[in-house]
C-alpha cells in the first residue's frame, strides 16, 4: 500500500534515507538536505519548500520516493528513492509501486511532467523507470574541475553582461538552436519558453546569470551557482561561436573566484560535442554520464456533451454542443498524453 507522507511517517523516512539513493547530484553539491527534512517541510502550510513524498510498505520491505518541484507548477523533478536496488534485490517491485503512485498523485494535482536523472550504468534502475512509462530523451555529461585556477579574461572577445528579464526569449531561442526537436518537446509544453529542464534549486540566492550579445543577438549564456560542496556552471553557446568556448569557460570560472575555492561542476548534453571537447581542454574531468528521462502524466480532458433542444410542436429537434463536462467524463480517469516525438536515445 502506498500513501502520501504524513507526520506519522517521520521515523520511517528517517530510517529509510540511510538505505536510499540520491538522484539529484546538483542539490547534493550545492546545498545538501536530508530527505526527511524536505518531507516535513512539505507539511507546513503555505510553505514553498519541501518535496512531494510517497511512502510504501510491501510485505517486509518499505520504501519512499521524493520529488521536488521544477521550473513551474506543471513539472516535478525526482530527487530520492529508498531503498536502493543495490541493497535489496526485491526493491524493484517497491520502486514500481512508488513511481506509479507518484505519477498518479502528482498528475491529479496538475503536474504534467516528471523528470528524472539516472547514471548511465544504472541499467536495473532505468529498466524499472521504463516499465512505469518513463522515456529516455537524451544523455548528459557531468564534468568537474577539482582545482579551478581563474585566468584574467577582462580583455577577451567575450563580453558578458548580467541577465535581464528581457533576455528570456533570446536565451530560449539560443537553447532551441542546439537542442533537437524531440528534446525541446520533452522539456517544454506548447507555448513555454526557457532553458533546459531543471529543479527549483536554480532559483537560489547565490545564482548569477550572464549573456553575451553579438550583432544584437544572444549567442551565449552562463549560469553560475555557488554551493556548500562545490560550484555549478551551465553554459549555452551558439554553434557558430564555438571557437570562443575556451574564453566563455574561463569567464565563468573567473566569476566564481569571488566565492570559496571549491570544485566547479558543469553539464553538457550529448549533442553538444564541441562544448564537451572545450571543457576537457580546459582541464575538466568527466565525472558522470546520466540518462535524462521524462514521464508525461495524465491530463484531464474536457469533452463536449450533446444536448437536445426542447421539443417544439411542428419543429424537428436537433442536437447542439455544450462545453460543460458531462457526468460520464467526470467519472472517467484522465487520459495520458504521449508525445510521438519522444524517442529513446542510446
Amino acid at each position: 500500500m502506498v500513501w502520501p507522507f504524513g507526520m506519522r511517517d517521520i521515523l520511517l523516512v528517517r530510517a529509510l534515507q540511510e538505505e536510499g539513493v540520491s538522484l539529484d547530484l546538483e542539490t547534493t553539491v550545492l546545498h545538501p538536505r536530508r530527505p526527511v527534512w524536505d518531507a516535513v517541510l512539505s507539511q507546513v502550510p503555505l510553505n514553498s519548500y519541501g518535496a512531494a513524498t510517497y511512502v510504501v510498505r510491501d510485505r517486509d520491505l518499505a520504501g519512499f520516493v521524493q520529488a521536488q518541484k521544477g521550473r513551474n507548477s506543471t513539472e516535478n523533478y525526482l530527487t530520492f528513492m529508498a531503498p536502493a536496488l543495490s541493497r535489496h534485490g526485491s526493491a524493484s517491485r517497491v520502486w514500481q509501486q512508488l513511481l506509479e503512485a507518484l505519477c498518479q498523485g502528482e498528475g491529479e494535482r496538475g503536474v504534467q511532467r516528471i523528470f528524472a536523472k539516472l547514471p548511465a550504468q544504472a541499467e536495473a534502475e532505468v529498466d524499472v523507470f521504463r516499465q512505469v512509462g518513463f522515456r529516455v530523451y537524451t544523455q548528459e555529461h557531468v564534468f568537474v574541475l577539482p582545482q579551478p585556477e581563474p585566468d584574467d579574461v577582462s580583455a577577451g572577445p567575450v563580453r558578458l553582461r548580467p541577465w535581464e528579464s528581457k533576455d528570456t526569449w533570446g536565451v530560449h531561442r539560443l537553447y532551441c538552436t542546439g537542442a533537437p526537436r524531440f528534446v525541446q518537446q520533452a522539456e517544454h509544453l506548447p507555448g513555454e519558453i526557457g532553458q533546459a529542464a531543471t529543479s527549483d534549486w536554480t532559483q537560489g540566492k547565490h545564482e548569477e546569470r550572464y549573456v553575451w550579445i553579438r550583432d544584437s543577438e544572444i549567442v551565449a549564456s552562463v549560469q553560475l551557482l555557488s554551493g556548500e560542496q562545490g560550484h555549478w556552471m551551465y553554459l549555452l553557446l551558439h554553434p557558430d561561436q564555438i571557437e570562443h568556448a575556451p574564453v566563455l569557460i574561463d569567464s565563468g570560472i573567473a566569476r566564481l573566484a569571488r566565492y570559496a575555492p571549491r570544485p566547479v561542476y558543469c553539464v553538457v548534453r550529448t549533442y553538444e560535442t564541441d562544448l564537451r571537447r572545450a571543457l576537457k581542454n580546459a582541464g575538466f574531468q568527466e565525472y558522470q554520464i546520466r540518462f535524462l528521462l521524462v514521464n508525461q502524466t495524465a491530463v484531464p480532458i474536457r469533452q463536449k456533451e450533446i444536448e437536445r433542444l426542447p421539443r417544439v410542436e411542428g419543429v424537428e429537434a436537433a442536437p447542439t454542443a455544450s462545453t460543460r463536462m458531462n457526468s460520464r467524463s467526470r467519472r472517467e480517469k484522465p487520459r495520458p498524453v504521449h508525445s510521438e516525438a519522444l524517442r529513446e536515445t542510446q
